[in-house]
């Protein structure tokens, strides 16, 4: 599982879940409680400025893709579970940073719930 937010990367149990309701939500889509996340987080929340500059986007998708490997490695996850709400352009540079990675699949933020979006082989 994976909850990303431009800014710093941790690793937590469902940290970044706020309600009870997206952590049912997730437990619908075949997680469990015992699964470990890896949260990133930034300062001032998620904002239109979370994003100050393409270096601080390039930092980021590397600190993440870092903390999400070495978890990787330690779990041997076959899947990963991809939950991102930040801007557009740090999806973009995540992604360009994702090779090697287990299938992600990805998912997105319907209002009061999460969905499968697709797939990344």
């Amino acid at each position: 599982l994976i909850t990303a937010h431009c800014g710093s990367v941790r690793e937590d149990s469902y940290a970044g879940l706020q309600t009870q309701r997206h952590r049912h939500d997730l437990h619908r889509h075949g997680q469990r409680r015992s699964r470990r996340g890896i949260t990133t987080l930034s300062e001032g929340g998620p904002s239109q400025t979370a994003v100050p500059s393409a270096e601080f986007a390039v930092g980021w998708a590397q600190a993440a893709r870092a903390q999400i490997r070495k978890s990787v490695r330690r779990t041997r996850a076959a899947r990963l579970h991809l939950f991102f709400a930040a801007p557009q352009g740090a999806a973009l540079m995540l992604g360009h940073h994702w090779n090697l990675m287990p299938p992600t699949v990805v998912y997105e933020h319907l209002g009061k719930t999460y969905a499968p979006a697709m797939t990344i082989r």
